[in-house]
């Protein structure tokens, strides 16, 4: 696998680790469709039903992949959607999906033609 290749493939596996736990994907939807600009870690504690404690680890681990930005206000961290790193997730993940469908399109041709 080329550097270009395994440096696209590491940071689409680090985005599927942080899509695929629950309470993340609850955290984006929330911050998604808010329209205060103003959730902080109370906030999405409060409206998932965890503690603080385990909101905050599952911030941490989705800004380690740019799916959500932070900004600080005085001594409140308030949280917003990153919509155009999903936006290229969401590139990456048709490309990378397009490629595997072409792959599955010639084994099945190989297949067929060698029949």
């Amino acid at each position: 696998m080329s550097e270009c290749n395994r440096q696209f493939v590491e940071e689409m596996a680090g985005v599927f680790i942080a899509l695929g736990d629950y309470n993340r994907l609850c955290i984006i939807y929330f911050l998604a469709n808010d329209q205060t600009g103003t959730l902080g870690v109370n906030d999405l504690a409060g409206m998932i039903g965890i503690s603080q404690p385990a909101v905050s680890q599952h911030l941490k681990i989705l800004k380690n992949v740019r799916i959500i930005a932070s900004r600080k206000d005085g001594n409140h961290v308030y949280y917003s959607f990153n919509r155009e790193s999903m936006v290229r997730y969401q590139e990456n993940f048709n490309e990378l999906s397009k490629s595997v469908m072409e792959k599955c399109r010639q084994d099945n041709e190989r297949k067929a033609n060698s029949r």
